[in-house]
């Protein structure tokens, strides 16, 4: 089950929808209000998937003040073209030991195959994602039923749509 936080004014053109800064500063603090009411938060290790988790990860850990933060960088496109799908691999394990529950960090959940092998990748290692938060859901990862962790997201991205972040923007 997926709950959605409320963003407004989102610019679609092309079939590609433009996330502004002040929309992901608006998601930021409305995860972080959620995480901070979780039960003891500050035992849970926030979770980062690199490349386009890490702002969100910077930016969460400092709106709520958890410190304690893990990285892995998994890599299922073959380049920066659309839907150019691989298979899915492992590229930097930075998940930290002294942890067992995680809430993992995501740009986006496209076809949800990043969060079943991290799934399954934690569960290896006798851990477990508590929640997974997420700037941007694909309708199409909806009718997914194989997490069982709460996800929470900010965007429902239509199908066969591309979503273009603030720091994917040519400066």
């Amino acid at each position: 089950m997926i709950s959605w936080f409320k963003i407004d004014g989102l610019r679609t053109e092309n079939k590609k929808v433009y996330l502004s800064w002040e929309q992901f500063d608006e998601m930021v603090k409305q995860f972080s209000n959620k995480i901070c009411s979780l039960p003891d938060p500050d035992k849970l290790c926030l979770l980062g998937v690199a490349r386009g988790g890490l702002p969100l990860l910077t930016a969460v850990s400092h709106q709520t003040g958890i410190r304690n933060i893990s990285i892995v960088q998994t890599q299922i496109t073959n380049t920066d073209t659309p839907f150019d799908y691989g298979n899915i691999r492992l590229l930097i394990d930075g998940i930290r030991d002294e942890f067992d529950k995680f809430i993992v960090l995501e740009d986006i959940i496209g076809t949800g195959e990043t969060l079943k092998f991290l799934l399954r990748y934690l569960q290896k290692k006798g851990k477990s994602i508590s929640s997974i938060f997420s700037l941007v859901i694909d309708e199409d990862f909806l009718n997914s039923s194989e997490i069982d962790a709460p996800i929470y997201g900010g965007v429902k991205l239509p199908s066969k749509n591309w979503v273009v972040f603030p720091w994917e923007r040519s400066i």
